[in-house]
């Protein structure tokens, strides 16, 4: 149906890669060698579906492909993509210095938490895909990773304490890092925008315009029109709204931005062979949310053996072997098929649906087949047995594999006792 929708996160290549912060996800997903085919298929507009390759950087891939659809301009024919790799770099700086590394020893990583991701959006902006490194985001973020985990690395650039404190040496070193010299005037826009120390922002004392000189533009979160019904039914959501007030946020305590417009992470929690009375009202606060055209950011699990590749889903049952477990995922709901709707049976994904029939899926008869998502495993072709209303780059999720009561672990194995489940979390507006 067109929508007129406390784990490690993981690298394919890297289970484990990232040290446990408190601002960080372990790890982050990559793309299964076994990837399908699907995209923007319903009336939330999507941008270009990317690759976040061997990184694990799905938070942030979900959170760029989250705001690319909320702040789509409706006059134009196309949705505009910004650059993760920007985001990277000024994730990496404030880590270095120590606004997320608490003893300062640690190199910058993968899997940022959601907020802390959001709180890098809001205070630096966002730049054009394609504006910050040349080839792809996810080869040029690597190689930055491996100069800057280096420099840390005895007579390293940023060997010593003082180094990582400096801020002017670790831009230097970040510049380097993402061979930023071969884009003209992109150090000195970012000097101009930002301060050579990276002390200024958009979000403080700011002026509320983008930063637009010699070519480079750094989107002022300020600039851009969310696409989302205000409160009073008058003014209009900016993304620095939906963003939320600096004044909040806490690393040490990971309390995220406040604000009438912020968005907030609802999260589930099951006990093994329980169905949470939690899950349904959630259901159609989800539903409801893709009725309006909105995308959400979500967290699930991936769990290889449930995917059924002719179907392009996950479906269940989900093994109570954790060994199984690929990891945990961030993505973007986009769309719903829903059955059993009271006067209209069922209502497919990638299909056009009134508001009668939107409002009919949310009664409590109705029950939801699959919520399809948007990931950043790239595009690759989808099995010939697949719906051709898919596009490359997106996938089911089967409402039974996210919600069924959850399975606990096996006995003897490495996480005795703990449970295993699909859905995890979900980023939602106000008033849903």
């Amino acid at each position: 149906m067109v929508a007129m929708f406390r784990r490690r996160f993981f690298s394919r290549s890297s289970l484990g890669a990232a040290t446990a912060v408190l601002v960080f996800f372990s790890a982050c997903a990559n793309a299964p060698v076994d990837g399908a085919d699907e995209s923007a298929i319903s009336s939330v507009p999507n941008s270009r579906v990317k690759n976040q390759q061997q990184t694990g950087d799905c938070v942030l891939y979900t959170t760029l492909a989250w705001i690319e659809s909320l702040t789509a301009d409706p006059t134009k024919s196309f949705v505009g993509s910004y650059s993760p790799s920007y985001l990277s770099y000024w994730l990496w700086f404030d880590h270095i210095l120590s606004r997320y590394d608490a003893d300062g020893t640690r190199p910058p990583t993968y899997g940022y938490k959601p907020y802390v991701v959001r709180d890098i959006v809001a205070r630096y902006g966002l730049l054009q895909d394609g504006a910050f490194v040349y080839g792809e985001d996810a080869v040029a973020t690597a190689k930055a990773l491996a100069y800057v985990t280096a420099a840390y690395k005895p007579g390293g650039k940023l060997s010593r304490p003082e180094d990582r404190k400096n801020p002017r040496t670790v831009r230097a070193v970040l510049d380097a890092a993402f061979e930023l010299e071969l884009r003209e005037g992109l150090v000195q826009g970012m000097n101009a925008a930002f301060g050579a120390d990276g002390s200024k922002r958009f979000d403080v004392g700011g002026n509320g315009k983008s930063y637009s000189q010699n070519g480079v533009t750094i989107v002022n979160p300020a600039q851009l029109v969310a696409r989302i019904k205000p409160a009073s039914g008058t003014n209009v959501v900016r993304l620095a709204n939906v963003l939320g007030d600096p004044d909040a946020v806490n690393y040490a305590t990971s309390r995220a931005r406040n604000g009438a417009a912020v968005w907030r992470e609802f999260y589930l929690y099951q006990s093994a062979g329980t169905t949470s009375p939690e899950v349904a009202p959630l259901t159609r606060r989800i539903q409801r949310a893709l009725n309006d055209d909105l995308p959400l950011p979500m967290t699930w699990s991936v769990y290889p053996a449930s995917y059924v590749a002719s179907l392009n889903r996950y479906a269940g049952p989900i093994s109570n072997d954790p060994s199984t477990e690929l990891g945990a995922y961030a993505s973007l709901f986009v769309d719903y098929q829903v059955d059993n709707v009271p006067g209209f049976g069922t209502l497919f994904a990638g299909a056009a649906a009134t508001s009668e029939q939107r409002a009919a899926a949310l009664d409590a008869r109705s029950k939801v087949a699959f919520f399809r998502i948007k990931n950043s495993w790239g595009t690759v072709n989808a099995p010939s047995t697949v719906p051709k209303n898919f596009q490359a780059g997106y996938y089911d999720l089967a409402y039974d594999f996210l919600f069924q009561p959850v399975r606990q672990t096996i006995p003897g194995s490495t996480s005795e006792g703990g449970t295993l489940q699909g859905f995890t979390s979900v980023l939602l507006p106000p008033g849903y």
